[in-house]
């Protein structure tokens, strides 16, 4: 161990010591400007998450609309058609149920007579 004892006095008083921890606080500094860089595209992520999460339930709101439209106009829709649009009403309403400050009550009036048309449609058997 002895011999250890010039070694480190000769790299403290070398300006290569001097210049590696230079580049040891720079790198930290760095590591932090890095850090700071992934929580704020951590942030934008997320942001971008919630507006996706936003679109879905707006684009799943105009389908369920425009599906009820048709409905209403007497338009034929085949089975397929009819669960997709009830799966947009789940969705939706799951959306809602988690995000109360987004506008739900929009379509239940509709869900409620696309869900009733259906029933009627699957006792008949009068699916397009």
């Amino acid at each position: 161990m002895d011999f250890l004892t010039p070694i480190l006095v000769a790299c403290v008083a070398s300006s290569g010591f001097w210049a590696f921890l230079q580049w040891l606080i720079g790198r930290k500094s760095s590591n932090s400007v890095i850090l700071e860089q992934i929580q704020a595209l951590k942030k934008d992520v997320d942001n971008l998450g919630s507006q996706m999460g936003a679109d879905r339930a707006s684009n799943a709101r105009v389908r369920i609309l425009r599906f009820d439209d048709e409905l209403l106009e007497g338009r034929g829709h085949s089975k397929d058609s009819f669960d997709q649009c009830l799966l947009d009403i789940d969705t939706y309403n799951k959306y809602c149920e988690a995000h109360r400050d987004f506008k739900n009550s929009i379509t239940s009036t509709a869900s409620e007579h696309i869900k009733d048309c259906y029933k009627k449609r699957l006792e008949k058997h009068d699916f397009l």
